[in-house]
């Protein structure tokens, strides 16, 4: 975690749980009415465990 860059994390979070993002307006401001923490609580929540992230990265990557 010490070297994982926090806008990156959040970027890479918000593409998961929402939509992918596009680096438009409308994704900075959602983006930034939203903490880090907050998307991770989600991401926890819609994935319990890793294994299920894994495959829908993988699945979501190869679209």
């Amino acid at each position: 975690m010490q070297t994982a860059n926090p806008l990156r994390v959040k970027i890479l979070i918000f593409s998961v749980l929402e939509n992918e993002f596009t680096f438009s307006d409308r994704d900075w401001l959602q983006l930034k009415s939203i903490e880090l923490d907050n998307l991770i609580e989600q991401l926890f929540q819609m994935f319990p465990n890793f294994e299920d992230l894994k495959v829908y990265l993988k699945k979501w990557s190869l679209t």
